[in-house]
């Protein structure tokens, strides 16, 4: 009986036998020194100057730069489909013939109807003047003959009122009329000259060189051969490869720790040892989220760098450790020795022949450390992780 419960007890603590010891993980040294409590995000390089090029018209692209590809100024990097554009422009020019024939046709006839009504303007005036000879007051003259010159001049100044009312009315209408095919004629040529625009534009050059970064569609994939392109629309961009930075997403929760000025050490996944130093050029005032079904939201984060390196590409990932804040005189332990037990923090640690459980406090961390406040001190050894047989989540 008192076998068994030496044997519970010696389990309990933790036997550091020879016979165990292969089963343990190995220990690493709790040292004071300095540190730098850093928050890691990730995100993309991009150049911080980058000239676009889309285009005014747009339409069905038929031949573009491959992205990646080196192009020199005047290069041709799109071109656009022209074939609809350049049937639009022979109907557009043979409407605008017929429509100047409707000019000239319809001139010709409101010169004609005006030149009849001035003609018969001149004839109502004629009559007029022979009806006002007629008029007399001499007695010589019957009454009634008098009373029917007046009723005459009458009749002869509404005739005369008559065709002048004809004659300016069929000026204004003439006049009208032409103008309104003049109008016609006008914006036809005006499209005209769009179409025009646009088959001479449908070849777009390089207005620099550079490497080409292709745009992308309403869809989110990358603009190709075939697409249709609107109005507007960035079909791609020369990026101006001297000065890049990156631009990180951090997560709302630690966005508070992010501040303009920051030492910042980026990492490009294409480029493994690499480490590029920089600083945080700016931080966005609202967040966003990845995804429009996503609740998670992010705050966009320039990382400017202080050297550019020629392997240096748009696009590429990069994982950017932040300096929260440089720390003198702490102790520290990597984080894979650290557990969570019941709520607490604890770290195992060798006790001659067997390990013990040890409850630490903790602070500031990093991506491979972190701060012991209290629970350890300066040369301790403990256990990267639980002995065997006491498995546990390590910290995050």
């Amino acid at each position: 009986m008192r076998a068994c419960l030496a044997a519970v007890a010696v389990l309990l603590m933790g036997c550091l036998s020879d016979s165990g010891s292969q089963d343990l993980p190995p220990t690493a040294t709790a040292k004071r020194g300095e540190f730098d409590h850093t928050l890691t995000i990730t995100g993309e390089l991009k150049a911080v100057e980058s000239t676009k090029i889309g285009t005014e018209f747009g339409g069905k692209i038929t031949k573009l730069a491959e992205e990646g590809s080196l192009v020199k100024e005047g290069d041709i990097v799109v071109r656009f489909d022209t074939a609809e554009a350049e049937r639009e422009v022979a109907t557009l020019l043979a409407d605008i013939d017929l429509k100047a024939q409707e000019i000239e046709q319809k001139t010709v006839e409101v010169k004609g109807n005006i030149t009849n009504l001035r003609r018969a303007l001149e004839r109502a005036d004629l009559a007029l003047e022979k009806i006002q000879l007629k008029i007399t007051d001499s007695d010589t003259v019957s009454r009634i003959e008098r009373e029917e010159a007046k009723l005459s001049l009458r009749e002869g100044e509404l005739e005369r009122d008559r065709a002048q009312q004809e004659l300016d009315a069929a000026i204004s209408k003439g006049d009208a009329d032409v103008a309104m095919l003049r109008l016609e004629k006008r914006k036809k040529e005006d499209t005209l000259a769009r179409r025009r625009e646009e088959v001479a534009g449908a070849s777009v050059t390089a207005p620099t060189g550079g490497l080409v970064i292709l745009g992308q569609t309403w869809r989110g994939g990358k603009i190709a051969e075939g697409d249709q392109i609107w109005r507007g629309m960035a079909i791609m961009e020369i990026p101006d490869l001297s000065e890049m930075e990156v631009l990180a997403l951090a997560h709302e929760v630690d966005a508070a720790l992010v501040e303009e000025g920051q030492k910042a050490e980026v990492r490009l996944d294409a480029v493994p040892g690499g480490v590029f130093t920089g600083s945080v050029k700016k931080k966005a005032r609202l967040a966003k989220t990845k995804r429009a079904e996503s609740e998670v939201k992010y705050f966009d984060v320039n990382v400017a760098l202080d050297a550019t390196d020629p392997v240096m590409k748009p696009g590429m990932t990069s994982k950017v450790d932040l300096v929260i804040e440089h720390l003198s005189d702490v102790l520290t332990i990597p984080r894979e020795a650290l557990v969570q037990r019941e709520g607490v923090w604890v770290v195992f640690v060798p006790d001659g022949k067997r390990w013990a459980q040890r409850e630490v406090t903790v602070g500031a961390r990093n991506a491979t450390h972190v701060v012991v406040e209290t629970g350890l001190k300066d040369g301790d050894l403990v256990f990267l992780g639980p002995p065997d047989g006491h498995r546990s989540s390590n910290a995050k």
